[in-house]
Order: structure tokens, then sequence, then C-alpha cells
């Protein structure tokens, strides 16, 4: 095979001729129809470097042999959906970072009015005193979400269990 450029012999499976530098395979024709683009299907993607269409799991593009970038992991939160206590524990918390005692009322507790009446000594601290007595109403909020925490495990544990049948033989 020859270069088109220098007229110099090229091995015929060099991508560049040694001399001039040109690119050795067949030249584009003009008039060449646009390639089809087909939209991936879902175990499909496209190649991040050369663009072909390759296994969603493929970690190395057959065509090309780059690495794929890892793709961007995705959180599912919807196990927890249904949980008897992580759904009520964030309720709980958020409620509480308001105003400690609050989350405890919303979950059930009813000891959440005494947590919000002992709120107001630490609350007052904060306005005689300065921003630095906010940490006091920063650790009596975590205690609150606390006793929250203990409520929800001992009302859980008062529940009926009911059997659920094995999916599995």
């Amino acid at each position: 095979m020859f270069c088109r450029g220098c007229g110099k012999q090229v091995a015929k499976e060099e991508l560049f001729c040694g001399e001039c530098g040109m690119a050795t395979g067949e030249p584009k024709a003009a008039e060449a129809p646009a390639p089809k683009i087909t939209a991936p299907k879902s175990d499909q993607k496209y190649c991040s470097v050369c663009g072909k269409l390759i296994m969603l799991q493929a970690e190395i593009c057959p065509n090309c042999g780059c690495r794929q970038a890892a793709a961007p992991s995705v959180i599912n939160f919807d196990h927890l959906v249904g949980d008897p206590i992580i759904g009520p524990m964030l309720l709980l918390c958020i409620c509480n970072f308001l105003w400690a005692g609050l989350g405890n009322l919303v979950i059930g507790d009813n000891r959440g009015w005494k947590y919000g009446f002992v709120t107001w000594l630490p609350a007052l601290l904060v306005v005689v005193i300065g921003p630095f007595a906010a940490i006091p109403c920063f650790l009596y909020g975590i205690y609150c979400d606390y006793q929250g925490y203990q409520y929800l495990l001992h009302k859980q544990q008062q529940a009926p269990v009911t059997e659920t049948p094995s999916t599995c033989s």
C-alpha cells in the first residue's frame, strides 16, 4: 500500500504514514450517506471515547479498548419508605431540629410536651448570654432525638409480629 500524500510504501496495518503523517485509510467520499443513529436499548450505552454502542455493563469498549467511566451510583431509598423506624426517625430529627420536643409529639411520644417546655430554658440562655449558649440547645435536641428513638424501639417491640411466607424453597 502506498501513501496518498508522499507516495512512500506503508504497511497495511499502519494508520498514518511515517514520512508525511497523512492518514493511510480510505478517503471519505463526499456523497457517502450519514451513518444511521440508533437510540440505545435499555441494556446498551454509548462508549465515552469512540461513541459506538456497547453493552451497559461493559467496563472496556470492545471497539476502541478504552475503559469506561463508572456509572454514577444511585442511592435507592425505596426500601426505607415502609420501615417502621427510619421514616419516623427522620421526621423526629427534622422536627426536633426546629424545636426540641416537637418531633417527639409528632411520632406520638407524649413526653414531647415536657421536652418542649424545657427547651425554653436553653433558648432563654441564648438570648441572655449570646450565641455560645446555642450549644446546650443543640445538645438537648440530640437528647430528644435519642429519647424519641428509644420510644420508637419500645413501640416496635410491643407490636405483634406477623409471619411472612417464605418465597425460597
